[in-house]
């Protein structure tokens, strides 16, 4: 039952409810149990966001058209990601290369570098299931090679 009030009342209530927003906290959530957990926990949910990943990547590829290739795929996932990578050769050769800077992993939609990564790798793998090698700052998606 809705509680009668006064006019000051009201207005304090109209002015809250104009603050008070429902936002989500999900990512705020997950940031700090990456942070401030221990490492098995923090490597169980970069599994999660590597299945989710994945299962974006097989839903991306199952709508595809026969003349889509992969590659264009993952790149069009980092260029919407707002993800700054250089793609040198072609065919078997081609390496998709992804810088790991801070900056870089930042700007994309998923505003922690560990997740970024592993839901690239997820998506990545389901597409072109290739090489994956991540070290000396960047990760290096082999589409082609196994």
């Amino acid at each position: 039952m809705v509680k009668t009030g006064s006019f000051a009342r009201d207005w304090q209530l109209i002015k809250l409810s104009r603050d008070l927003k429902p936002h989500d906290i999900s990512g705020e959530v997950l940031n700090r149990l990456i942070e401030d957990s221990d490492e098995d926990v923090a490597q169980k949910i970069e599994e999660i966001v590597v299945d989710i990943g994945e299962r974006d990547g097989k839903s991306v590829h199952e709508r595809m058209s026969a003349s889509m290739n992969p590659e264009t795929v993952i790149e069009g996932l980092l260029i919407a990601s707002g993800i700054m990578y250089e793609a040198r050769g072609n065919g078997r050769d081609l390496v998709i290369e992804i810088s790991l800077n801070e900056k870089n992993i930042m700007s994309s939609s998923i505003k922690n570098p560990k997740l970024n990564i592993a839901y690239i790798t997820g998506f990545a793998t389901a597409l072109a299931p290739g090489r994956i090698e991540s070290g000396d700052g960047s990760i290096r998606i082999y589409p082609n090679q196994k």
